[in-house]
């Protein structure tokens, strides 16, 4: 009558009424729709994550054009001559920032013409070095470019070699621009 468990025809006939009463088709579909319910929950989880990850992204490239705006305000300066300034001073604070050293335009390259470019320099221009080492690759130096006061001169034009170069008129110089020249074509002046 009742089978043991070691009679292998009472195993046989038990599945067999599993079959026909339907229990596989329905632990499938259990097994279905809970592998269903699991990936939905993880496909929220991942979508919610998705979303925070991108208001930071919106945040804070928010901010990086907020400093670059400000930048371009203070003349096109970075690193740590924009923090000598205090970040936003006008064309007067320009002229306060030590120069490290003076160059000489040796090249003007042809297609120069970037937003943070210094613009406007010939060949023989005289430009006061404020940080080495900015930009792309870091091969270029945020130079200043200043004209001496006093009529004769420079003629309104940047500072040549041999022009206006003497100390005792270093208040009379007036800021033209500052911004990005290429370390390849500049010479480093022996003062």
């Amino acid at each position: 009558m009742g089978s043991s468990p070691s009679d292998p025809g009472g195993w046989r006939e038990r599945i067999a009424s599993l079959r026909s009463n339907g229990t596989p088709e329905i632990a499938l579909g259990g097994s279905v729709l809970l592998l269903l319910a699991a990936d939905q929950f993880l496909q929220g989880r991942s979508e919610e994550k998705f979303r925070r990850d991108k208001a930071a992204v919106m945040t804070r490239l928010r901010h990086d054009v907020r400093i670059d705006l400000e930048r371009e305000a203070a003349g096109g300066m970075d690193g740590a001559a924009l923090a000598a300034v205090g970040g936003t001073g006008g064309g007067s604070d320009l002229a306060q920032i030590p120069a490290l050293f003076r160059c000489r335009v040796v090249v003007v390259p042809r297609y120069f013409d970037g937003t943070k470019s210094l613009k406007g320099t010939v060949v023989g221009d005289i430009l006061d070095v404020l940080e080495e080492g900015v930009g792309p690759g870091r091969a270029y130096n945020l130079c200043r470019r200043t004209t001496r006061g006093g009529g004769g001169g420079g003629g309104g034009r940047g500072e040549r070699e041999g022009q206006g170069e003497e100390d005792g008129e270093e208040g009379s110089a007036s800021l033209i621009s500052v911004g990005w020249y290429p370390m390849t074509c500049l010479e480093k002046l022996n003062e």
